[in-house]
């Protein structure tokens, strides 16, 4: 497989903090979209803006095909003056790329903004100016295209429409989606890249990542407020069941301790909303990473 990007022992530092630390990972070119993930501070926009050679390695390599990137922020912004059909035709001029008003046309139909010819791009909505921006960025006919945070901040019918405008872009394209989202992550994508404090902690498929982490010997407690947390805590550890919180407020505790829990429900009942066996997801196989691994690689031999 033809590979676009070959990172080897990628460290990034600004002054003392380490923003990635010795990160070896590769994308190969085939349609389809990767999921970068990680905790806020991670180093997914550092590792983004490395490979586009706006930040420089501390140490490391990175080894780029001699193929078009293409990049689109999570809030992408053009001069307000401008109309869509004006801003490709400034994008094809910054680029040096022959301007083409099919492909312009073509482009403007495919991201679903063709029949706003005449409209100002300060009259744009939020939705509608990352399908500009995603526009911009498949003119330059790249193999990859970056989206860093593409649904943040749009509401649930944006998200759906840029979502679905993203899956059809990776038919042909090779799509890395950066995403605190992990839902939409786990909707779109199906392979993955994993970090966690500047380390890569996975890289592979997604439903790999997921069911390599099922904990199907522990049940789930979603506890009712962040007030009552530390009360059911600290029964069930007067009563020896045997627990561990997990980012989003739940406690995984053992399925063997079940009749324990049944004993002291009538003290915690009024202090849960759910009691259930755990579901296999994206959320819980991240949560389980970042708080299970202490930022070693996770090895799923």
């Amino acid at each position: 497989m033809n590979k676009i990007i070959d990172i080897e022992n990628l460290t990034v530092s600004f002054g003392n903090f380490e923003a990635l630390k010795n990160v070896t990972c590769s994308i190969e070119a085939y349609p389809g979209i990767i999921g970068l993930i990680g905790p806020n501070g991670a180093g997914k926009t550092t590792l983004i803006h490395a490979i586009l050679g706006q930040y420089k390695a501390s140490q490391g390599k990175i080894k780029l095909a001699n193929q078009a990137l293409a990049y689109c922020p999570d809030t992408p912004e053009f001069p307000a003056h401008l109309t869509a059909k004006e801003v490709l035709q400034q994008s094809c001029a910054l680029h040096e790329k022959p301007e083409n008003a099919e492909q312009i046309e073509t482009t403007l139909e495919k991201v679903g903004l063709v029949d706003y010819p005449s409209k100002k791009v300060g009259g744009y909505s939020r939705g509608m100016k990352q399908r500009l921006g995603i526009a911009v960025a498949l003119l330059l006919d790249p193999v990859l295209i970056f989206l860093d945070e593409p649904t943040s901040a749009l509401d649930p019918i944006g998200r759906i429409e840029i979502l679905q405008l993203i899956m059809e872009v990776a038919q042909e394209k090779t799509v890395v989606v950066s995403s605190h989202l992990l839902a939409d992550i786990e909707n779109i994508a199906d392979r993955l890249l994993v970090l966690n404090h500047g380390q890569l902690i996975f890289q592979g498929k997604l439903h790999q990542f997921i069911e390599n982490s099922q904990m199907d010997d522990f049940a789930e407690l979603e506890i009712k407020s962040e007030q009552v947390k530390q009360e059911v805590m600290d029964i069930l550890q007067v009563n020896d069941i045997e627990f561990y919180p997990e980012i989003t407020g739940k406690l995984m505790v053992k399925s063997e301790y079940t009749e324990k829990l049944l004993q002291v429900f009538p003290d915690i009942g009024g202090k849960i909303s759910v009691y259930r066996a755990t579901s296999n997801s994206l959320e819980l196989a991240f949560e389980r990473a970042i708080m299970g691994v202490k930022n070693e690689k996770i090895n799923f031999s």
